[in-house]
């Protein structure tokens, strides 16, 4: 089994257990107050990328995770799907790792 498939069986695995499970189970609503800049900056965006891309490089058969649009799918999931206070989690994460 190669990286690529290992990953993505753990991600089918725990996905919705790891990444906002209630908003998977409950179905993603859109908020009410959604600035259009969304969640994430655009350097903590870039940054996010940049380690989605270590673990996913581009590869000669398949695209990484920068080339796929990684960072906009992140920002718009955190955005749409979770609450303020889940938002505000994420990025104390994603400043923790900074």
């Amino acid at each position: 089994m190669n990286r690529r498939e290992l990953i993505s069986l753990v991600g089918v695995l725990t996905g919705g257990v790891v990444v906002g499970a209630g908003n998977f189970l409950a179905g993603c609503e859109p908020r009410k107050n959604i600035s259009l800049s969304g969640a994430i900056g655009p350097e903590q965006q870039k940054m996010l990328e940049n380690i989605a891309e270590v673990i996913l490089p581009k590869t000669d058969t398949s695209p990484g995770a920068i080339e796929v649009g990684i960072g906009e799918f992140m920002n718009t999931i955190v955005t749409d799907c979770y609450s303020a206070s889940e938002q505000e989690i994420f990025i104390n994460g994603i400043s923790s790792i900074d």
